[in-house]
């Protein structure tokens, strides 16, 4: 059992990530939470956030898990790339890294009960490189053929 005073660590993906790095110039609507470290603090973090979304004027599941189903279609070594942002008492804060928050908010884009609006304008915001686009593709195109996805979508995406 984790209690209040265990050190715990949270990985945020997505839009949120993007926007504490300053890569994209939008709010983010949610955060996304794609790890916690331990395992059993998950429930501790997401009712913490529940808890202050009233005072914050957020939306209750502002702070959500929903990413974590997704990690099996995350590029190898994803964990190994996070980089810390902060430090709160026990808390610390990692943050995916730009590539591989790209590719979740494809996955988020393809999915066919997450798809994300605001996913393709942020990461051309984000501005990879070519290089970096083109792995992007290649992985993209691995998984969405292993989950039976219509990437076509992303066919002028990538061009």
């Amino acid at each position: 059992m984790v209690r209040l005073d265990s050190e715990i660590s949270i990985v945020i993906a997505g839009s949120a990530a993007s926007v504490l790095r300053e890569e994209i110039t939008r709010d983010a609507n949610d955060c996304d939470i794609v790890e916690v470290l331990p395992i059993s603090a998950e429930h501790i973090v997401i009712n913490a956030g529940m808890n202050v979304s009233g005072a914050l004027n957020f939306n209750q599941n502002w702070l959500n898990a929903e990413c974590m189903s997704w990690k099996n279609d995350f590029p190898q070594g994803w964990n190994e790339r996070c980089t810390q942002y902060c430090t709160y008492d026990n808390l610390t804060v990692l943050l995916m890294s730009q590539l591989d928050c790209v590719v979740m908010m494809l996955i988020r884009f393809l999915s066919p009960d997450k798809i994300s609006e605001n996913a393709l304008a942020d990461i051309k915001e984000i501005g990879l490189t070519k290089e970096e686009m083109q792995s992007v593709q290649q992985h993209i195109t691995n998984i969405g053929q292993k989950n039976d996805w219509d990437t076509s979508r992303l066919i002028t995406f990538f061009s």
